[in-house]
């Protein structure tokens, strides 16, 4: 993990932050991301390159590397939402700053929240009124079948991500307990190769199957182009109020994590914060040739 910290406290909290998040990292790391700790504020826009194309033959007699076969969509991402955890920090805390119990445990509160939050954020981008289109009468034992209607609508099943909810989620690992495939690290990953497709994710945030809420959805089949998230370091909102301001990435997503320790000036009270500052967007809303999604309905 690369760190812009210098104090033994703040690399631990910072640290045991990025590993609490890694829930909303792997969620995060399916899409198309845009992660720097450069410095920025709430409303800073960002540019994320979203890819996409086919391959062609090559025409020899014209030897033309030119001619363009993919397409590069900027998707604009907001960066609209700041999640935070703050700690007032009493006198004994304060000496033990440095020491592993109040940095450890600030650091992991913060980044279980700045996780949730993520999971959050890309959960609410998908709902019923945005589908492209939906798989009825869902079953696990019918995932393939939601594969096919996903591919009828243009979405390549190598780059789809399925997001279950825990119902349909628990049913699927229960089908694939006895598959030694999946009894390593990469759960997602290997049962997503099971049936051909990139991942296979659970969430309790799956939004409602209609606009009433009355059908049931199980979850969605997301084509990996379909979000585009982006995630900045902080920027100091006063120069010279921090004991020590720094940012620390992830080291495989490089999710930012700006972890800071400040004082209140005139009084005797010092503070510890982890925090993100995220934005995420669907790619359709910027080119009407952007993949979209299929959601999973049981009813």
């Amino acid at each position: 993990m690369a760190s812009s910290l210098t104090s033994p406290g703040l690399i631990l909290a910072s640290s045991k932050a990025i590993m609490e998040a890694q829930r909303g990292i792997a969620f995060a790391a399916q899409f198309s991301t845009d992660f720097s700790a450069e410095l920025q504020g709430v409303g800073k826009t960002i540019s994320v390159p979203v890819f996409s194309g086919d391959a062609t033959v090559f025409n020899e007699s014209t030897n033309d590397y030119e001619t363009t076969d993919g397409s590069i969509i900027p998707v604009q991402v907001t960066l609209d939402t700041l999640v935070k955890v703050t700690y007032k920090l009493g006198q004994d805390d304060l000496l033990e700053v440095n020491k592993s119990s109040t940095s450890r445990n600030c650091g992991i509160a913060g980044g279980r929240a700045i996780g949730r939050k993520l999971e959050e954020l890309i959960m609410g981008l998908l709902d019923y009124t945005h589908a492209t289109a939906q798989a009825t009468s869902f079953q696990v034992s019918k995932l393939g079948k939601a594969i096919a209607t996903a591919e009828k609508n243009d979405l390549d099943p190598a780059t789809l991500v399925a997001i279950l909810n825990p119902d349909a989620y628990g049913d699927l690992l229960d089908a694939n307990l006895n598959n030694a495939a999946i009894q390593g690290n990469d759960i997602a990953g290997a049962l997503g190769a099971k049936y051909g497709i990139k991942s296979i994710l659970c969430s309790a945030k799956v939004a409602a199957a209609s606009a009433s809420g009355v059908n049931k959805s199980a979850g969605f089949l997301v084509a990996d182009s379909a979000i585009a998230i982006a995630g900045r370091g902080i920027e100091q909102a006063v120069d010279g109020l921090y004991n020590e301001y720094g940012v620390e990435t992830d080291e495989k997503s490089g999710l930012p994590v700006t972890s800071f320790v400040h004082g209140t000036p005139g009084k005797n009270a010092r503070f510890m914060n982890t925090a993100s500052l995220l934005g995420v967007k669907r790619t359709l809303e910027s080119s009407n040739k952007a993949p979209g999604y299929i959601q999973l309905v049981t009813a």
